[in-house]
């Protein structure tokens, strides 16, 4: 995850990221990630579709390690039509047709 924040800092990308402690929070933000949210709970969601004042109607791109269900489902929700998953997790990892039922739109 962190490897990702310097490659998409390094592109000039916009980012969002979750971590669970105020600790990696901070450390996140020393890294120059601007919106940075608690990872355990699902609140993300609705900072999520709503970064881009409408513009972008969610995110195009979300590297996963959230392993509960619910949180799994919520960050497949702030996917934008399309967009694409990428699991990084060591358990609780969805299959392709578990992602495919809750959203068929994600590669």
């Amino acid at each position: 995850g962190l490897a990702a924040c310097q490659v998409i800092h390094a592109l000039g990308g916009e980012m969002w990221a979750t971590a669970g402690s105020s600790l990696k929070r901070h450390l996140l933000r020393s890294m120059g990630v601007q919106h940075v949210v608690s990872s355990r709970s699902t609140k993300y969601v609705d900072l999520g579709q709503t970064a881009y004042n409408g513009q972008v109607e969610g995110m195009g791109l979300i590297l996963n390690s959230l392993t509960s269900s619910g949180l799994v489902g919520a960050s497949l929700s702030c996917l934008h039509l399309g967009g694409q998953l990428v699991e990084i997790g060591k358990r609780d990892i969805w299959s392709a047709s578990g992602v495919l039922r809750e959203r068929p739109d994600v590669v």
